[in-house]
């Protein structure tokens, strides 16, 4: 096991000394974003690879089991969800750059896709074996074991350390404090360094040193006694956690995509909302504070890509509790609501992986029989028949709306 406690003062002084070196570039233009539009400014010849590893289950086509491990739940690397992550991007994956998935869509997924996205672009999409076997670098969300390093867009050794949660310190902005095993201070949290977003729920937090010693050794348990993860500060009366999108480019600059708020359950991500209309709010309030510094850290390490930062609000303060550097499970249901308030659609919910009682197909022909009675719109993003698991958006005029809408999808009638 290893723990971790950085001094990050004099790395922060830096930063924020070289900041007047990084040009700071908001998205407000009409263009509507895609994968393909930001990432081809900085690769021109390049596939999207969307796709997770996992170190437990041999099924998956990546298992990173070695020098990138990614402690991700094993009740949560199923076979339904490794088809599913990559198919979530696909409607935001615009024409410019192929996307690479296990298998194509449905064609009722696809003209779901045509019929209620107002923007929507048909992807190029192929498969991953045929993207593998191209020269083209591949943009992926994390560093995989059996791609050769130079395939890889960015350094893979470098993507590695920066999406581990030891890297937060290094930024030089407020974050929760790190203890190590001698200095905790209760109550604190126990997180995994190198997790995804279906993995959440292995935050923990305890309240002393024999829920301490009882949580690291069940974490040894599960993902094996070389589990690295590092001890926190415990933020009480947390008020909201924002996630907030934004691009970087190989020169530096930044495009702002927007914000989400998380839904939190077990002090892991479940789902989000959007209100379209408290965007500049957020931006005023994260925007120099936190993403100027993160974007021109990541510029100095070398990164260039989606980055998503979720950031605690509390009566204390705010705090930047994690970095992805890395395309986000909400990456494309943030630019759908920007999309979907042009129409005055402005609030929205996001669910990035539910179970449904229904095939893929009956639960599309539901969404599309409740979009033609309402003002609202229901979009399954992605959808896997084995157990119908899906990710689905709701975009209405009022977050009352949504709510209903989202009801009426999972109701058996």
């Amino acid at each position: 096991m290893q723990l971790y406690l950085e001094d990050s003062s004099s790395v922060g002084f830096l930063l924020f000394l070289e900041m007047d070196h990084y040009i700071a570039e908001n998205n407000n233009n009409d263009t509507m974003l895609t994968l393909g539009n930001l990432f081809e400014q900085d690769l021109p010849s390049a596939y999207i690879l969307p796709v997770y590893p996992s170190p437990f289950n041999d099924n998956f086509r990546f298992k990173n089991k070695t020098k990138y491990r990614i402690f991700n739940d094993p009740q949560t690397t199923s076979d339904p969800i490794r088809f599913l992550v990559p198919l979530r991007f696909c409607c935001i994956a615009g024409n410019e750059l192929p996307i690479l998935v296990h298998k194509l869509p449905s064609e009722f997924l696809s003209a779901h896709w045509k019929k209620w996205l107002p923007h929507f672009i048909e992807p190029v999409m192929k498969t991953i074996d045929e993207g593998i076997a191209d020269k083209n670098p591949l943009i992926t969300s994390f560093p995989l074991e059996e791609i050769p390093e130079e395939k890889h867009a960015v350094d893979p050794d470098m993507h590695y350390h920066i999406l581990e949660k030891k890297a937060i310190p290094e930024i030089g902005v407020p974050y929760p404090k790190y203890f190590t095993e001698e200095n905790i201070v209760f109550p604190c949290m126990i997180k995994l360094n190198q997790s995804t977003s279906l993995s959440g729920y292995r935050n923990y937090v305890t309240w002393n040193r024999e829920e301490f010693e009882n949580v690291s050794k069940m974490v040894k348990g599960i993902f094996g006694a070389d589990v690295s993860y590092i001890i926190s500060e415990f933020i009480q009366d947390v008020r909201a956690t924002l996630d907030c999108s934004f691009y970087v480019t190989k020169s530096g600059r930044i495009i702002w995509i927007g914000v989400q708020e998380c839904v939190m359950e077990g002090y892991g991500y479940v789902a989000g909302t959007v209100d379209w209309h408290l965007q500049e709010q957020y931006r005023e309030r994260l925007y120099d504070k936190y993403v100027v510094p993160v974007a021109a850290y990541l510029h100095k390490k070398g990164y260039f890509g989606i980055v998503g930062i979720d950031i605690i609000t509390s009566p204390s303060g705010d705090y930047l509790t994690d970095l992805n550097p890395r395309l986000n499970g909400d990456t494309q249901f943030i630019m759908l609501a920007a999309s979907m308030a042009k129409l005055g659609l402005s609030k929205s919910l996001f669910q990035m992986c539910v179970s449904f009682d229904v095939s893929g197909e009956q639960l599309v022909k539901k969404a599309n029989s409740i979009n033609e009675t309402s003002a609202g719109r229901v979009v399954i993003i992605a959808s896997a028949d084995e157990e119908c698991y899906a990710a689905v958006s709701v975009f209405a005029d009022s977050m009352k709306l949504a709510e209903s809408l989202y009801a009426s999808l999972c109701s058996k009638d």
